[in-house]
């Protein structure tokens, strides 16, 4: 039982997620708390936080996402979401960075 206290909420999600066989994919939403959180996240997945080659695989997904969601459905993607740290992404996602309101995805006129 005391093993459960010292759970963070991330990772008693992280848990939940894993034992119901769900894809990372289809997570509804991050829990990270801090860079160091994001950092282990990337590490226990066999990345390395630290390594150039591997924050430019982390940012794929975005680059594509981002041309997709432009291109397909026209909108407007906040700049900081476009250009910070493919770390960062992860704390935006887990709504410890910056403030939802302010980097909520917006729809251009057509």
């Amino acid at each position: 039982m005391s093993a459960l206290r010292s759970l963070s909420l991330a990772e008693l999600e992280q848990v939940r997620l894993v034992l119901r066989g769900g894809s990372v994919v289809d997570w509804y939403r991050l829990r990270f708390e801090s860079l160091e959180d994001v950092r282990t996240f990337v590490r226990i997945s066999e990345g390395d936080p630290d390594e150039e080659a591997e924050l430019a695989r982390l940012d794929l997904p975005r680059t594509e996402a981002a041309r997709y969601l432009q291109e397909k459905h026209s909108y407007k993607l906040p700049a900081e979401l476009l250009t910070c740290d493919a770390l960062d992404l992860f704390l935006y996602a887990s709504e410890k960075k910056g403030r939802r309101r302010d980097v909520s995805v917006r729809r251009t006129a057509s």
